[in-house]
């Protein structure tokens, strides 16, 4: 079980707060917020091992293309 599988669940079963959740297992409480939201959005696949590495150099690699020829008026 990864990490965040460990903390999610440990949230739920446990009734943790993010606080309580982040100092226990030596996180950010931003990153449990983020687990949460990714949870309740896309569920246990939300929280695979390469959930946001992936989308994040995507979206990079998108904005640093080569523009696109201009038409119209030269």
């Amino acid at each position: 079980m990864n990490k965040a599988r460990l903390i999610i669940t440990a949230i739920h079963v446990e009734n943790l707060t993010q606080q309580e959740a982040a100092k226990r297992y030596g996180v950010s409480q931003s990153w449990v917020s983020k687990l949460i939201t990714w949870f309740n959005l896309e569920g246990k696949a939300g929280l695979g091992d390469s959930t946001r590495t992936k989308t994040n150099r995507s979206s990079c690699c998108a904005e640093t293309s080569p523009p696109s020829p201009r038409l119209g008026r030269s």
